[in-house]
């Protein structure tokens, strides 16, 4: 009897060490850590994974290389500049002046190698002036 009650404890021991190794490893991989562009650029570019930047489009940065679906362009915020590489689909609002957040890793020939892109196109947004939401009563009752 004092047999089964120790190879059931050892097992629910293992399946627990288990568990919390496996919560463990998955929260190390899919961290995700927001850095500005002067951070990242005064970052040593070893182990440099799970990284995101915002920064605006820079107009006429988008380069095609002919592989596929890959581009560079760069990403601009306070007057700090960083070299990006995709190879997926664009989303529609990837235009030039649009704010754009990127995930991925600094490698170390220099460029960030992004493999989700994320755009916002400002003027998409942007609430118009002429607007008083109350339509033309005016009120929030029924009747006037």
């Amino acid at each position: 009897m004092n047999s089964k009650k120790v190879k059931v404890g050892i097992s629910f021991a293992l399946v627990s060490v288990l568990l919390v190794w496996l919560v463990v490893s998955g929260f190390n991989e899919n961290m995700q850590y927001y850095v500005t562009i002067k951070d990242l650029t005064a970052m040593n570019h070893a182990d440099m994974n799970g990284l995101r930047v915002k920064g605006n489009l820079v107009a006429g940065s988008v380069e095609a290389t002919g592989k596929n679906l890959e581009i560079f362009f760069t990403l601009e915020d306070a007057g700090h500049q960083l070299r990006v590489r995709y190879d997926q689909e664009r989303p529609d609002t990837f235009k030039d002046g649009s704010e754009v957040l990127v995930e991925g890793k600094m490698t170390e020939q220099g460029y960030f190698d992004a493999k989700t892109l994320m755009a916002k196109c400002p003027s998409k947004y942007e609430s118009t002036d002429n607007y008083t939401g109350l339509g033309e009563n005016q009120g929030l009752g029924g009747t006037n």
